[in-house]
């Protein structure tokens, strides 16, 4: 699997934020800075690190979406990257987002290809 380590922008804005990895997977998929990210889910109910649905954040911004998968225990992130090469992916694994872009994980944790992929939705760039 393809990686680049990153942490979203998250260096110069928050450099001591805790439990962000939505708001790093969230930057990095629709190409905002971690700020705008940061500001959008906390408008959208972001609290204290908890607490976000997609559907009402992209319906904020005005993006379109498509739920790609929901409660498939039996897909791994190596099976979701490989049956994905292209596109604009958050993934959700147990208690952990990250961003997928063309075949490339975007994250600041190396990824676990045996891990499950518990969600991910498809971003389509206006």
């Amino acid at each position: 699997m393809n990686y680049e380590p990153t942490d979203g922008g998250r260096a110069s804005y928050a450099p001591n934020e805790k439990r962000d990895c939505t708001v790093r997977a969230f930057a990095i998929v629709c190409g905002l800075s971690y700020a705008e990210s940061h500001s959008i889910l906390k408008d959208a109910g972001r609290k204290n690190q908890h607490g976000v649905h997609f559907d009402t954040v992209l319906k904020i911004i005005g993006w379109r979406y498509r739920l790609k998968r929901r409660n498939d225990t039996d897909t791994t992130l190596r099976g979701f990257v490989e049956a994905h090469p292209t596109g604009r992916y958050i993934v959700l694994e147990r208690g952990h987002a990250l961003a997928l872009v063309d075949g490339v994980i975007h994250d600041n944790l190396s990824p676990t290809p045996r891990s499950k992929v518990r969600a991910a939705w498809q971003f389509i760039v206006q």
